[in-house]
């Protein structure tokens, strides 16, 4: 009976002992790890990868460039430019804007009446009385100083350039263009505001006028 008592109790050592080591090597190892051993780092959130976009701003558009200037040859540049032309001149010179509607009776078969109508959508004609238009009618230069005036929509001028147009209705108009350096006159401060407009007169009209709108705003 005492040989089996003291065989169970070496038994329970051998136990106790087995479960004491058991819990030194657990504790052996930490549980951090060792700092020699590389830190994982953590994974990217949504505001640790939020990219923040600067606002960006659209390019100043560049201007197009002016159309071409028309053209006339030496013996053509004293020829008189009718309301036709004149209308489809203006058409493509300030890219005036497409219309549906038709203006005027007396243009149907004429072959600037697209022209024409767009010429009158913009507010720049009004015909020449009874829904006409009086397409092959020639241009005064005083008709023409507001043709112009009205395309371009130029400042007050401050004060009167000439003095042969002091009772027309143009007179305005005139010194607008006076003002703004597109024309200067006839010679000794008249204008001569009866004057037709020739192709040679309508290309310097022009050009001036083009100039103007192609300077960079301040």
């Amino acid at each position: 009976m005492h040989g089996e008592g003291t065989g169970g109790g070496g038994a329970l050592f051998v136990l106790l002992a087995l479960w004491i080591l058991a819990g030194v090597f657990i504790l052996s190892q930490d549980p951090f790890g060792s700092d020699e051993e590389p830190v994982a780092e953590p994974g990217p959130t949504a505001e640790a990868t939020e990219v923040v976009l600067e606002p960006t701003v659209a390019p100043t558009p560049t201007p197009a460039p002016p159309p071409p200037l028309p053209e006339c040859e030496a013996d053509e540049c004293d020829e008189i430019v009718t309301r036709a032309e004149l209308a489809q001149t203006f058409v493509r010179m300030f890219r005036l804007p497409v219309t549906t509607a038709d203006f005027f009776t007396d243009d149907n078969d004429v072959p600037q009446q697209t022209a024409i109508n767009r010429f009158a959508a913009a507010g720049i004609t009004s015909g020449c009385g009874e829904n006409r238009f009086c397409p092959d009618g020639e241009v005064t230069r005083a008709q023409f100083a507001t043709f112009l005036d009205r395309a371009m929509e130029l400042p007050e001028a401050d004060r009167d350039y000439f003095t042969d147009d002091s009772d027309l209705v143009h007179e305005p108009a005139i010194n607008r263009l006076a003002a703004a350096g597109i024309t200067s006159g006839c010679g000794e401060d008249r204008y001569c505001p009866n004057g037709q407009v020739t192709r040679g007169q309508l290309i310097r009209f022009l050009e001036r006028a083009l100039s103007l709108q192609v300077e960079p705003a301040a």
